[in-house]
């Protein structure tokens, strides 16, 4: 009888000191998206102490108030390290240190794409025939919107917007890891209709785009000599003008090498080309 008590007590669980005296582990996202807090968990234990450094720092500072299983961080602490002390059965025992960060976004880029003019300004002009679409470059956007002259436009929640009337236009997002952290694209996009001074001239001749196109940096332009004094000018996807200058200077040897890749338009005397710098 004694015999197959022993064998029994040998399978029983015992909480022996290599458990006891096991490290404890902190858990949690240590990835927090802007404005969020995210709470962190320690192993249990009959009392806590929490414990932060500051990224870059040497020092390691008592979290007063924190004598929880759980703390809450916010974005706004980070970078930080985490680490807590616990005490169980008497043992006291270290939780190593973990580096909690937050994510970081740019705010959301529109690029302008279709057959459509560029006006002096930089706006798009819709003249007949034309078309134009705004597409959010960050393809997996959530929480999409756009809005019209300040007012949302029902049901155009996707990345891509056909636009076919005139107005400001502007858009917000979320990047998709953080669906919460909504930004709006910081200007407007403007759009007008077609006017006899935003087209070329019945009659005007029209001359052999610039060339390599898609390019990586230098652009050539077989333009009439009549033309070389004209004004030109370049603009990005979203109609911002980023040169401007005699046309001669396209004629010779444009350089694209230190714009970011990309659709970009070149402007002479009311005609537009699009070149993509690849």
């Amino acid at each position: 009888m004694l015999r197959i008590l022993l064998c029994c007590l040998a399978f029983l669980p015992f909480a022996g000191p290599g458990l006891l005296a096991q490290t404890p582990s902190i858990t949690g996202n240590l990835l927090l998206c802007p404005n969020a807090c995210e709470t962190f968990r320690v192993d249990s234990a009959t009392s806590y102490r929490w414990f932060t450094r500051a990224f870059g720092s040497t020092d390691t500072l008592l979290l007063e108030g924190a004598t929880d299983s759980t703390v809450s961080i916010c974005y706004g602490d980070t970078p930080l390290y985490l680490s807590a002390e616990i005490v169980r059965e008497g043992t006291t025992l270290r939780a190593p240190e973990v580096l909690v960060d937050g994510l970081v976004f740019l705010p959301p880029a529109v690029e302008s794409t279709g057959d459509f003019t560029i006006g002096d300004e930089g706006q798009s002009l819709l003249c007949p025939g034309d078309t134009l679409r705004f597409r959010l470059l960050d393809q997996t956007a959530v929480n999409v919107r756009w809005f019209r002259d300040g007012s949302p436009l029902e049901g155009e929640n996707g990345v891509e917007l056909v636009v076919t009337q005139p107005g400001s236009y502007t858009v917000v997002s979320a990047p998709g890891e953080c669906p919460d952290f909504i930004q709006n694209l910081g200007l407007t996009l403007e759009v007008e209709t077609c006017s006899p001074n935003a087209v070329p001239e019945p009659g005007l001749e029209r001359w052999p785009a610039p060339y390599p196109n898609p390019t990586t940096g230098t652009l050539f332009w077989d333009l009439p000599t009549a033309l070389l004094a004209a004004p030109a000018s370049v603009y990005d996807g979203l109609g911002q003008r980023l040169w401007a200058g005699p046309a001669a200077h396209l004629a010779r040897d444009f350089s694209l090498t230190s714009f970011p890749r990309g659709s970009y338009y070149v402007r002479v005397q009311g005609q537009v080309f699009r070149v993509i710098k690849g």
